[in-house]
């Protein structure tokens, strides 16, 4: 049985993650979703640039020159990589929620993509036990 939920009292703030940090858009603009089923707005949204493109191109690339990633086992990222997965399934009710609320579709319908998202982290998972 599904818990009891109800809409959001106040809209979720979503940032760009760069650099392991959680910011605005470069020139602060945002776009809103709102809920086809409630008219309600549900999330604000960072509305990335080309500003914001380059700033995330150039953390990855630094973290991957000088970070630990490319020096671990394949075993070392498929475990992160799992770990990923792991969280998708922890958050699947309340991030299901979010994506009905976002696009009017039913929460059955919801639910298996979050298990298909996180099938797609153990499926990279199992590629990365395949390298050095």
């Amino acid at each position: 049985m599904t818990a009891k939920v109800s809409l959001p009292l106040k809209p979720f703030q979503y940032q760009n993650l760069i650099d392991g940090k959680w910011q605005n858009a470069a020139d602060g603009k945002t776009f809103e979703r709102y809920s086809p089923a409630h008219e309600v707005l549900v999330g604000t949204y960072a509305k990335s640039g080309e500003a914001d493109a380059i700033l995330a191109i150039e953390a990855a690339r630094k973290a991957f020159d000088i970070g630990v990633w490319p020096r671990m086992s394949g075993a070392e990222r498929a475990a992160i990589i799992l770990k990923a997965a792991s969280l998708i399934r922890k958050n699947a009710e309340e991030l299901a929620f979010i994506e009905t609320l976002e696009s009017g579709k039913p929460i059955s319908q919801a639910k298996d993509e979050m298990e298909w998202a996180a099938c797609n982290w153990d499926y990279a998972a199992t590629l990365s036990r395949h390298t050095k």
